[in-house]
């Protein structure tokens, strides 16, 4: 090929027909990017980066129930796309990121005349989107989700507590939960191995070290539930298999239980946050908390990567495992009555709410009303429980 020669006189002279001749509007979007690909100086990271965010698109395109052709995307499915996106937590600039993609995408194809409009050019991202981005949590705080997973387990048999203890640890989001099968759990080496499905020469994946009671309560978890290696491992609030959007569910709850609205409100991206902010909190390489939170291996080498990144996951393994002693520590000091925290009432206001349902009367003795600092402590953890408790006149004043 002459220096000088263009795509289209490359394929012309290979007997190829250029792409808008061969372009149709019934190609899907992942299709009309590899064929885009030919008229881009892209480096490989670049197109992986497209991928990723076209993906993503063609993923709600099927939770919608329609298929991601040129052809199909109207404005009304890129603004749900982004409502979604930012109601999932997901980082403004990932948003933007994400919309600028599928811009040029769709404004290549509509330069050649295939599709009449470019809906991603005119979408509007709220401005709002930028405060989308979760809040990181304190440790203690962490130790109230899992007192709250260790309710609803035991409580309400909704096993979700393997789940918050996979999200905690691997940062991963809910999509990539979803697809975590029990065979990509490495007993022996005390990995979860991740393989993100991106088709491209570089097969990207991810390995996650487990901390040792977590691996316990993974192994425990598959042989309860009589897991097969094909199996997804984790399941939602229902107990089916864990969905995308399940995560969302399952952490609505526990804001709800703990009383966690606006300002400290948490969205799943939160819990990946809060591992980040703990582990840099503690002085962790900064290289070390990048592997956690995205550095990838190629599927061909993956032997020679993890010889390499021995180092990382043992120090990651290492501070994990102190994260997790001290959860269990106050756990356990819970239990017994000599720590409190933010947590501290949860089954006590549990069960006094049960209480108040069934046997509360506007004329109880004041043998039967609650303390003022454990009504303090409720306008916290169950507002809605305080309030009524305080209609009701069961305060010690």
């Amino acid at each position: 090929m002459e220096k000088n020669e263009t795509a289209n006189q490359q394929e012309e002279r290979e007997g190829k027909q250029p792409i808008e001749k061969r372009a149709l509007p019934t190609w899907t979007i992942r299709i009309a990017l590899e064929e885009m690909r030919e008229y881009r100086s892209w480096e490989d990271n670049t197109y992986s980066a497209y991928v990723r965010d076209i993906d993503n698109f063609e993923d709600f395109c099927f939770e919608e129930g329609f298929e991601p052709l040129l052809k199909n995307i109207s404005l009304h499915h890129v603004d749900k796309w982004i409502k979604n996106s930012t109601n999932e937590g997901v980082a403004y600039s990932t948003i933007k990121r994400r919309v600028a993609s599928l811009t040029g995408l769709f404004g290549f194809y509509k330069g050649l005349g295939i599709i009449t409009s470019n809906p991603f050019l005119i979408a509007n991202i709220p401005l709002g989107a930028i405060g989308a981005h979760s809040r990181a949590l304190e440790l203690d705080e962490i130790v109230d989700v899992y007192e709250t997973a260790q309710y609803l387990k035991n409580e309400e048999g909704q096993d979700v507590f393997v789940t918050i203890g996979v999200l905690f640890n691997t940062g991963l989001r809910g999509h990539a939960l979803s697809h975590i099968k029990v065979q990509d759990v490495l007993l022996d080496k005390e990995l979860i191995y991740y393989y993100a499905g991106i088709v491209n020469n570089k097969h990207k994946i991810q390995y996650f070290p487990i901390p040792p009671r977590l691996l316990e309560d993974i192994k425990h978890h598959i042989k309860y539930y009589d897991l097969q290696p094909e199996d997804q491992l984790l399941n939602g609030l229902s107990g089916k298999p864990l969905q995308n959007k399940q995560i969302n569910f399952i952490t609505n709850k526990i804001n709800k239980i703990l009383g966690w609205e606006g300002e400290k409100h948490v969205t799943p991206h939160g819990y990946r946050s809060s591992i980040a902010t703990i582990l840099d909190e503690r002085e962790m390489e900064l290289d070390n908390i990048k592997y956690l939170l995205g550095h990838t291996i190629t599927k061909d080498n993956i032997q020679y990567y993890l010889r390499r990144d021995q180092r990382k996951i043992r120090a990651l393994r290492r501070e994990l495992t102190n994260i997790e002693n001290e959860i269990y520590e106050n756990l356990e000091k819970r239990k017994n009555g000599k720590a409190k925290g933010t947590g501290e009432a949860l089954e006590d206001s549990i069960t006094l709410k049960a209480d108040t349902e069934s046997n509360f009367s506007p004329n109880n003795t004041a043998s039967e009303k609650v303390s003022i600092e454990y009504f303090i402590q409720l306008t916290k953890t169950n507002p809605q429980l305080a309030q009524k408790l305080a209609e009701m006149n069961l305060v010690k004043m």
